[in-house]
């Protein structure tokens, strides 16, 4: 296993391959796709179409990866930026049980990304039976 990766996140990321493959989209897992704003590389968990970005942030039991989002929405938000392509974007799923519901409930409503303003026009955040419900309904 992969530092950092958990056997239940890649689980559900291979949940998502699926049924983007199933809706006939293209897709590419852990793909280098820039810069984190420090400079170091940053890897998609999925690429869609060559243009749609997914991060998959897993929380099973509580934990730090509900602290990381916020830096995942500048980084994502950084690497669209540079892309100059009107048409990319990114999604960041937020799948588990382990979140506090409070905060997987504002990361996903429009008030948290008037935190980080540029963001709105890059990043959305879900939570998973919402995005599976907009990969069925070819809404990404």
């Amino acid at each position: 296993m992969v530092p950092g990766e958990t056997r239940t996140g890649k689980i559900f990321e291979s949940m998502l391959v699926t049924a983007l493959q199933k809706n006939n989209y293209s897709v590419q897992e852990q793909v280098k796709v820039g810069n984190k704003p420090d400079g170091s590389k940053y890897t998609i968990d999925i690429l869609v179409d060559s243009l749609i970005y997914i991060s998959i942030k897993w929380q099973q039991i509580g934990g730090s990866a509900e602290e990381k989002i916020p830096f995942e929405v500048i980084t994502l938000t950084h690497i669209l930026k540079t892309k100059n392509n009107e048409n990319a974007r990114a999604y960041i799923v937020l799948g588990g049980d382990g979140w506090r519901k409070s905060l997987k409930k504002w990361y996903c409503s429009p008030e948290f990304l008037e935190w980080i303003p540029e963001a709105k026009k890059y990043v959305t955040i879900v939570n998973e039976n919402t995005f599976v419900a907009m990969i069925n309904n070819r809404q990404i």
